[in-house]
């Protein structure tokens, strides 16, 4: 990889690891939304849920886009496919059948244990509480990246070289490329549309998950793919920090302060609105980490090598040690006992890679997809 994009492959890692964070913090929220629950609870951990959930899958589908147009471009139809196969869905399926049925195992014992043990429905509640869980982004990544394929030779065959002999393009390409860019959150209007239609998208089904994430994410996907097919976008994107920050302040305001009425004009207006909000949010993001980071870090190195392997196995842990310590009864503030779990975690999940994961080819082939 060019050093200049050491940063993009650190922000993806920390991306990942930022859900181990999300998920400690969740069953010690008020809002009580999370698979388990903590008698204790902060109010100022659902404000950190919510502040890290704004920007994190935006963000990381739209370095996944980069990076799967990056393949593409290195790839064969074929190489690329199987790369597709073998990182995303064969650990998709690992962790499925392992540690997410163990997960469901936790969940029905702990879910059991105050409702008494009843063998009959000791089954059905082990398959409601069996799921895709956390791993449903691999499911959308794949179904993006599927699509990208034609989509990256359609794009190429019939508009990039056209719009490369437009005049106001090549007299104003810093302008273009941007306003295409800005345009992308557009497909926001889509899911509004769908909605509207009245199609399930908000219904939860097993291997998809909700069709609306589906559907809201693949607009960063494909802007990460946009930034990708054009070499220009990319330092505009990095040099631009305060133009990102500004329009962040700017349509935070236009959805704080304006008084949107709820015709169907005002609605697209505002789904148009809050997907370019995060749009900008995570350009911002982007552009300050790329100045953060100027060269390869051993330590973020390692962080990178170990994130898709902690991503994975944390969600287990995280339930079965929130379940033993509600089990064990003891009263522990909130923040202290998010920082332990959180810790714990990170801990055990970095270990389990560099001990066990990355001293196996068959363990990193099935986990990782190397």
């Amino acid at each position: 990889m060019n050093s200049r994009l050491y940063y993009l492959d650190s922000l993806r890692a920390i991306l990942m690891l930022l859900g181990v964070v999300l998920h400690s913090a969740a069953p010690f929220t008020q809002s009580k939304y999370w698979l388990v629950s903590y008698s204790n609870s902060s109010l100022f951990l659902d404000y950190l849920n919510a502040s890290i959930h704004s920007f994190r899958m935006p963000l990381f589908f739209m370095i996944a886009g980069f990076f799967s147009l990056m393949l593409i471009e290195r790839m064969s139809s074929a190489q690329y496919l199987r790369n597709r196969v073998l990182r995303l869905l064969l650990p998709c399926v690992v962790v499925l059948f392992t540690f997410n049925m163990l997960q469901a195992l936790v969940l029905t014992y702990f879910s059991q244990s105050y409702e008494g043990f009843d063998l009959e429905n000791i089954l059905s509640h082990w398959q409601g509480h069996f799921s895709i869980s956390h791993l449903w982004f691999l499911i959308n990544l794949f179904i993006y990246c599927c699509f990208l394929l034609p989509a990256a030779w359609l794009t190429h065959a019939l508009f990039k070289d056209a719009l490369a002999r437009l005049s106001i393009y090549r007299h104003n390409k810093s302008l273009c490329l941007i306003l295409g860019m800005l345009a992308l959150p557009m497909l926001n209007t889509l899911v509004l549309a769908i909605g509207q239609a009245g199609l399930p998208i908000y219904e939860t089904f097993f291997i998809v998950g909700m069709p609306y994430y589906l559907v809201y994410y693949s607009i960063f996907f494909f802007v990460g793919a946009w930034i990708f097919s054009f070499k220009d976008l990319l330092s505009i994107i990095e040099k631009q920090t305060y133009l990102w920050l500004t329009a962040l302040l700017v349509t935070s305001a236009v959805l704080y302060f304006h008084p949107f009425d709820n015709n169907n004009i005002e609605k697209v207006v505002v789904s148009y609105l809050e997907a370019l909000r995060i749009l900008v949010l995570c350009l911002f993001i982007w552009s300050v980490f790329s100045r953060l980071v100027v060269q390869n870090n051993v330590i973020l190195s390692k962080l990178s090598n170990a994130s898709y392997t902690i991503y994975l196995l944390h969600h287990f842990f995280v339930v079965a040690l929130v379940v033993l310590l509600i089990e064990s009864g003891l009263s522990l503030p909130p923040i202290p006992a998010f920082l332990l779990i959180m810790t714990v975690v990170y801990v055990l999940t970095y270990v389990i890679h560099a001990k066990v994961i990355n001293k196996s080819a068959a363990m990193t082939r099935l986990l990782n997809g190397k």
